[in-house]
């Protein structure tokens, strides 16, 4: 297995610290500085919305205040990275954020609340007669419309 010289592990830091969140950063610290997992669930908590779902680009290409089951699974996943105890505040309000928004009999999680909230602007798909779209996808065709 290829490793990163010292060098460029060192500049890889140096940018982490120099340009990333303070949630990136606390993972860096976790994962190669024997970081805190509760400092990982400080910095992810203000990503958490009262709902119990995740927002406020936790997922960088999702950038809207309202909660979504997609970036709520990226949360999990950074909970999951910690191992983060199932009795944790933020795991408990996660999960009950899922149940909360789950439509069973379309056994999905919508994405309408984030859509309408998003208005095409975030990278998030956006809803043109009912079917999500790229923003790529508009400015590709120039009216609007999909690239199919």
């Amino acid at each position: 297995m290829k490793k990163l010289t010292q060098s460029a592990f060192q500049r890889a830091k140096n940018f982490i610290m120099d340009h990333g969140r303070a949630l990136d950063q606390r993972r860096f610290e976790f994962h190669f500085e024997d970081g805190s997992a509760d400092a990982v669930l400080a910095a992810l908590t203000p990503y958490q919305n009262a709902d119990g779902g995740f927002a406020h680009s936790l997922e960088p290409d999702i950038r809207t205040p309202f909660s979504s089951a997609i970036v709520t699974t990226v949360g999990f996943q950074i909970l999951r990275e910690i191992r983060a105890s199932a009795n944790h505040t933020l795991v408990r309000k996660g999960i009950q954020y899922f149940i909360a928004t789950y439509e069973e009999s379309r056994q999905v999680w919508p994405a309408e609340d984030i859509n309408s909230s998003c208005s095409g602007t975030s990278g998030f798909p956006i809803r043109r007669n009912g079917n999500a779209r790229l923003p790529l996808f508009r400015k590709a065709r120039g009216d609007g419309g999909s690239a199919e």
